[in-house]
């Protein structure tokens, strides 16, 4: 295949010169932060003197460049405004002079800023943006990988590690990719307290500040993120794109933009997260009296962390200490619940809209989804908080009063749908509850959320689908409306090569790791699949190749079902019709 690295020919060479030089200064600059940060070498002379000295190269270029752009351009304003960015980071640059480790932050963005502007203009870059990200479906995988090995990078640096020291590779690339892909397995402690396992390390305050970063651009969407992507690399959206993006969500409305969705979830993640965030704070305040920074950055951590559905926690137990405490419960209860609603069904639900002619019509004006949404939710929560009431009494909630008893069910039947949190010993449940966890963690959240699982409408669907066809009818049928088949035909796959990736990775699993029980086996698969992060204490204790393998199937089951989903939403061109074969079935 050839590699076209055409240059455009309107380009002036002397500017061209300029942005290959300031390449090359960029490219050396970003290796010796990454250096002077792996080696922790701020204090070194030598390296310092490299370091400004880079610096001062890549900034003297930049303007050079800048200027000939200048010189030459016809509308000057213009070109101006274009440069404003760039003229912006270069001073806060200079400002963070006496403070090297943050000038080199704020440079190292800079750079990779600079990188992907240049890069995406060659004729490389457009070869590589048609052959990676030049559907929605690639976009997403690709936008995740990058997030998740960027991850990888920053944590391995030993200003992320407690210890000072850098972790191992295959843990920084599973905690990344946990967080990245909200799950919350995890191999060391995100914080470590009195009750943190010795033999296990654990992450400083900026690892701490990376992970909730992963987790909170992960939780945004999938969507999201991939939309992004495509503006970033070729500059706009396509018009399938778009209409991906809006299905994706939930939205019919034609009226409305890629700008204005992506929009309208941030301010409204950023004002759930902050409302939890300040109830969960003053709670914390109470655990530390004399630190208020500390309370309000375990609030801010555990708020994004349950509307994100991730199940990190700064408590190495999770939340057992909080069992019966009603303000944790309730508000960490809320976010997930939220978060797993999905964009389109909050909403409908925060809209004046929707309840301008009171409650019943509001009811009324509610979609189909929404409503099959808002159903299944609550019988799953009510559900499945009374059956592990009943199937795990004499399990892990054994010696609890009635009270602990009703406020684990409650959150455990919640968190165990997709958010990982725990309150109690998921390792002592009975067999019974395993099996409810299997289930709750297999069908996950509603679609567009935080969530993951192969979503609640697969499931009611699947069940509606076999309802109609022992009553031995064509159509299915729901609140007085029929189900397209091609909808059906969507579940069945999606159910399908999910059910065979747990499989798959659960005989792995039990290949690699022989004195691991089946049942313990099987709930990691599921759970990491499900980005759900319940685990029966196996996690931590895996060798290597099986947490390559756990991270994987996080991958897999993060970005495989609704990737597939856009594959299989995409209109494809009629082929040849062959005449029908029967075919006995049953």
């Amino acid at each position: 295949m050839k590699f076209p690295f055409r240059i455009p020919e309107n380009l002036p060479r002397r500017i061209l010169q300029a942005r290959m030089t300031t390449a090359a200064f960029e490219l050396t600059a970003l290796a010796l932060i990454l250096v002077m940060e792996g080696l922790m070498a701020w204090e070194s002379r030598a390296f310092l003197a490299a370091f400004y000295s880079i610096v001062g190269l890549l900034i003297a270029s930049s303007l050079y460049r800048h200027s000939l752009r200048l010189l030459q351009a016809i509308y000057k304003w213009r070109c101006l405004k274009t440069a404003v960015p760039d003229l912006i980071l270069i001073a806060l640059t200079l400002s963070l002079i006496p403070k090297p480790p943050l000038m080199a932050l704020v440079a190292g963005c800079a750079i990779i800023y600079d990188l992907v502007k240049i890069f995406r203009r060659t004729g490389a870059g457009q070869w590589f943006i048609g052959r990676f990200i030049g559907t929605p479906e690639k976009a997403v995988a690709f936008s995740f990988i990058v997030l998740i090995l960027v991850g990888t990078i920053l944590l391995m640096m030993p200003r992320s590690s407690a210890n000072g020291l850098s972790i191992s590779f295959i843990d920084a690339l599973f905690t990344a990719t946990s967080a990245h892909c909200v799950t919350g397995l995890a191999v060391l402690h995100t914080g470590i307290d009195h009750l943190a396992r010795s033999d296990i390390g654990g992450f400083s305050a900026v690892g701490q500040i990376i992970i909730l970063v992963l987790i909170q651009t992960g939780g945004l969407g999938i969507m999201t993120l991939s939309s992004a992507s495509i503006a970033l690399f070729a500059g706009r959206l396509k018009m399938n794109s778009r209409e991906v993006m809006l299905t994706s969500v939930g939205r019919d409305d034609s009226t409305l933009t890629v700008v204005g969705l992506v929009r309208q979830i941030v301010v409204m993640t950023l004002i759930i997260e902050t409302v939890g965030a300040l109830l969960l704070s003053v709670r914390f305040w109470g655990i530390f009296p004399s630190q208020p920074d500390k309370a309000l950055w375990f609030g801010v951590f555990h708020s994004i962390s349950a509307f994100c559905n991730a199940g990190f926690s700064l408590f190495s137990n999770s939340l057992v200490q909080f069992r019966t405490d009603p303000i944790v419960n309730l508000t960490v209860i809320s976010l997930v619940v939220l978060g797993g609603l999905g964009f389109p069904v909050l909403s409908a639900l925060f809209s004046f809209r929707t309840w301008s002619d009171g409650f019943t019509g509001g009811l009324r004006q509610l979609s189909i989804h929404a409503k099959l949404v808002l159903l299944l939710t609550g019988i799953m929560i009510v559900g499945g908080a009374v059956l592990l009431f009943i199937f795990d009494y004499n399990g892990a909630q054994a010696g609890f009063g009635m009270g602990e008893r009703v406020w684990a069910s409650l959150f455990q039947s919640v968190t165990a749908r997709t958010a990982g949190f725990n309150t109690v010993d998921i390792g002592q449940s009975t067999t019974p509850a395993v099996m409810l966890f299997l289930f709750l963690m297999f069908v996950g959240t509603a679609p567009g959320g935080t969530g993951g699982g192969i979503k609640i409408t697969t499931f009611a669907l699947i069940v509606l689908s076999v309802k109609a066809t022992m009553r031995r009818r064509s159509d299915i049928e729901l609140f007085n409306r029929s189900v397209h088949p091609r909808t059906i035909h969507n579940v069945v796959v999606i159910a399908f090569v999910s059910l065979m990736a747990c499989f798959v990775a659960t005989f792995l699993l039990t290949w690699l790791e022989p004195e691991v029980r089946l049942e313990r086996a099987l709930f990691e698969s599921v759970s990491a699949f499900g980005t759900v992060g319940l685990s029966m204490n196996l996690t931590m204790d895996l060798h290597w190749p099986a947490k390559l393998l756990v991270t994987i199937l996080m991958y897999v089951g993060r970005i495989g079902p609704l990737t597939l989903t856009l594959a299989l939403a995409r209109r494809t061109p009629v082929g040849v019709s062959y005449p029908q074969g029967r075919i006995l079935v049953g």
